[in-house]
C-alpha cells in the first residue's frame, strides 16, 4: 500500500502519532506540577490509610495505555484536548495554590503535604480534623467506626495513638474523643454491637 496514494490516511496517523506525543507530554507535565505543588507527597500520604488491596499496578497501566491509545485513535481531535488540557493544567494548579483557605486548614494541610514520613496515624488524625474544619460533624460512632475500618486493612494501625494525635489537634471536642478512647479501653464496640 502506497501512503502517496491515500492522503487522508497519511493526515490520521500524523495526528495519531502527536496526540500520542501530547499524551506523554501531559503526563510529564502532570508529574512535575504534582512534584512543585506537593500533590505527590498528599497522595502517598492517603494512601497509607486506604486498602492496599485497591487498584493494582498492572491495572493503573493498562488503564494508562488504554487511555493513551484512546487519545491518539482520535487522531487531531485528541491533539486538541490534550493541547488544550496542556494548556490549562499550570492554571489549574495556580488556581488551587492562590485560592484563599483559612489559616487553620492550611495549618492541617500543611504536615501532609510536606512530611512524607507521618505515620498512618497522624494521616488519619490529620484528614478527619481536615473534615471537621471543612464541615463534617464529629461524633464518636463515627471516629470509631473509620479507626475499626482502617484496622481491617492495616492490623499495625495503633487506634490510641491516632485518638492522641487527634486530640493532640484541638479540633474535635474532648468529650468526644474521651468517648472513644473509653470504648478502646474497655475492648468493646458501643452497645449496638455493629462497627462498619
Amino acid at each position: 500500500m502506497n501512503l502517496n496514494d491515500h492522503p487522508n490516511l497519511v493526515i490520521y496517523l500524523a495526528g495519531c502519532v502527536v496526540a500520542f506525543l501530547l499524551f506523554l507530554l501531559h503526563t510529564v507535565a502532570a508529574s512535575i506540577l504534582s512534584w512543585i505543588s506537593k500533590d505527590n507527597v498528599l497522595k502517598k500520604n492517603v494512601n497509607k490509610i486506604k486498602d492496599p488491596n485497591g487498584v493494582g499496578l498492572a491495572v493503573k497501566a493498562s488503564l494508562y495505555v488504554l487511555l493513551a491509545l484512546f487519545n491518539a485513535a482520535f487522531s487531531w481531535l485528541g491533539v486538541l484536548f490534550l493541547a488544550g488540557g496542556i494548556i490549562w493544567l499550570p492554571f489549574a494548579y495556580l488556581r488551587e495554590a492562590l485560592s484563599s483557605v483559612p489559616e487553620e486548614i492550611k495549618l492541617l494541610r500543611f504536615p501532609l503535604r510536606n512530611n512524607p514520613n507521618l505515620s498512618r496515624e497522624a494521616v488519619w488524625a490529620y484528614l478527619y480534623a481536615l473534615g471537621v474544619k471543612s464541615g463534617a460533624t464529629p461524633d464518636p460512632r463515627s471516629i470509631n467506626d473509620e479507626l475499626y475500618g482502617i484496622g481491617v486493612f492495616h492490623p499495625s494501625f495503633n487506634r490510641q495513638l491516632a485518638l492522641e494525635t487527634l486530640s493532640s489537634l484541638k479540633v474535635v471536642d474532648p468529650e468526644v474523643v474521651s468517648q472513644v478512647k473509653h470504648w478502646e479501653e474497655e475492648g468493646k464496640p458501643p452497645s449496638d454491637g455493629t462497627l462498619i
